[in-house]
């Protein structure tokens, strides 16, 4: 199957591409990246032979693998919501995005995706079979227990990123109940810059818009606002 035909059935699916699903697909590429560097440096081969596969580990970063893995995590996610009877748009936690598309066969998804990727540096290799090795451990380490447990852990780093930043959000609030515009411009800075790494949650990421767009207000009108500001405010 081509990319091309892989990205016009992700365009297809009717699965709501929350910040939460974003979140989890970019978990899956790192696991993955992650997972073929120990492979790497595990096999036992000459430099050069590592220095050729090497590429093809360095292509699992592109976009258009990162693509497969979307698809791949969408379908298993609607296929387990299926399964278990959810509709998509009241999942809002990423753990039960993970299960979902567990249960919806994401393992079986990705490792056809691995097929799918690595077949182009397949054709006409003199090298194939140490491609294929490296290919099929890839697929034994997405099928295996690390896999699950190294998705945990980076979803576990995610909620802890998650906490930091409500904590930044309550302090802005603090800063705003004194009137504290220094600490309340400074906090209001530090939001809008660890926003793009650290908002993995809708609800986060709306908090934070709201705050960005409250400082902005406070700012021209040097006090608190009124409702009807802050009305406008949780509506931009």
């Amino acid at each position: 199957m081509e990319l091309d035909i892989v990205k016009n059935i992700n365009k297809n699916l009717d699965i709501d591409l929350s910040k939460e699903k974003q979140a989890f697909d970019k978990i899956i590429v790192n696991v993955i990246d992650k997972g073929t560097d120990y492979i790497l440096k595990a096999m036992p081969i000459q430099e050069n032979l590592k220095d050729i596969l090497l590429d093809v580990k360095k292509s699992f970063k592109t976009k258009d693998f990162a693509t497969i893995v979307q698809t791949a995590v969408t379908s298993s996610l609607r296929e387990g919501l299926e399964i278990i009877g959810t509709p998509i748009n009241v999942i809002k936690d990423i753990n039960k995005i993970k299960d979902a598309a567990f249960k919806g066969g994401l393992r079986q998804a990705l490792a056809a995706g691995v097929d799918i990727f690595t077949d182009k540096y397949l054709k006409g290799n003199i090298l194939g079979d140490v491609i294929v090795k490296f290919r099929d451990e890839t697929k034994d380490f997405i099928n295996s227990k690390r896999f699950a447990i190294k998705i945990d852990d980076d979803i576990r780093k995610v909620a802890v990123k998650q906490e930091k930043f409500r904590t930044l959000c309550s302090d802005w609030y603090k800063a705003y109940d004194k009137m504290d515009l220094v600490s309340l411009n400074n906090i209001a800075k530090d939001i809008s810059t660890k926003q793009k790494t650290s908002l993995m949650n809708t609800d986060i990421t709306k908090a934070a818009k709201i705050i960005l767009n409250m400082t902005q207000f406070v700012n021209n009108k040097k006090d608190k606002l009124s409702s009807t500001q802050l009305d406008v405010c949780k509506s931009l």
